[in-house]
């Protein structure tokens, strides 16, 4: 079975190696798992859906660069929020402020264990026209938002996103 395993991640590493543009604020492409990748890594599943996206790509000098990120790692959490879709890593970052230090949790290609990275956010978060600012914050960020509204005087609006509501 180790072998098998260690064939399947060569294969897999092969199958990553070509270029592509980094996804923004995480400076890495990723995808849902296939369900055979979802099996080699041993992922669960919540509502229907693997924990976890697989980096495809890293974009050399960014911020999953700095951190030690690898094609084939399964990006599964950041910071106290679950992985489960490219929306999550993309709202996630989209509210991430340049200078943030960020936990990720992956789970590595070649030994298949979970190791925890830290991230340090590379670039600022885009303005919405009109001045106003788009802030996401899954679970694990709500907190933190609170505070950070509450500190700059801000006023919040909470409400639901994305595909699962």
């Amino acid at each position: 079975m180790r072998v098998l395993r260690r064939f399947a991640a060569a294969l897999l590493l092969l199958l990553l190696a070509v270029p592509v543009l980094g996804q923004e604020g995480l400076g890495a492409e990723t995808r849902y798992p296939t369900p055979e990748e979802a099996g080699l890594y041993c992922l669960t599943q919540i509502a229907g859906r693997w924990n976890g996206q697989l980096v495809t790509g890293v974009t050399e000098g960014g911020a999953a660069a700095g951190a030690g990120l690898q094609p084939g790692d399964m990006l599964l959490s950041l910071d106290a929020d679950p992985v489960h879709s490219r929306d999550d890593v993309e709202d996630f970052f989209a509210v991430a402020r340049k200078g943030d230090a960020v936990r990720v949790r992956v789970k590595r290609i070649e030994t298949f264990t979970v190791e925890q990275l830290s991230l340090i956010v590379a670039q600022a978060s885009a303005r919405a026209p009109g001045g106003m600012k788009w802030h996401h914050a899954g679970p694990g960020q709500l907190d933190v938002a609170r505070e950070r509204a509450r500190k700059e005087g801000k006023a919040i609006l909470i409400g639901l996103s994305g595909a699962e509501t």
